[in-house]
């Protein structure tokens, strides 16, 4: 009987762990601000003497992934905010609002939008 009831509590244990590993979250939700941005063949890091004679913070653009599925990417260089959803699919991270779809890539604790001849990173904070 004893060993009847161990084997019940692995199996219970087995099944709640991948329970939990089902429905934990892909880590990918937080907040990611500015770091740099390459531009004309130039990278402009946010601290350099070049990054704040540009006015570049870390502020500058920042994204907010949250774990309902939404998003928010604000740009305070041109006062632009979208808020939309996303999903994550592989290592493209997708973002749609105003019936628009970005495509941007996640490399372990960044976010890379390529775009309009710039290439800006966003760290997570």
């Amino acid at each position: 009987m004893k060993k009847l009831l161990t084997i019940l509590l692995v199996v219970v244990l087995a099944v709640a762990c991948v329970g939990l590993v089902a429905c934990a979250p892909n880590g990918i939700e937080g907040t990611y601000k500015f770091y740099s941005v390459e531009y004309n063949g130039t990278t402009y890091v946010v601290g350099t003497s070049e990054a704040i004679q540009m006015g570049f913070t870390t502020n500058s653009i920042f994204l907010e992934v949250r774990k309902d599925g939404t998003a928010t990417i604000t740009n305070t260089v041109i006062d632009e905010s979208y808020t939309g959803t996303w999903v994550l699919e592989g290592n493209s991270f997708i973002m749609t609002y105003d019936g628009d779809s970005q495509t941007f890539t996640v490399s372990g604790n960044t976010i890379i939008i390529n775009g309009d001849g710039e290439v800006v990173t966003l760290k997570k904070a």
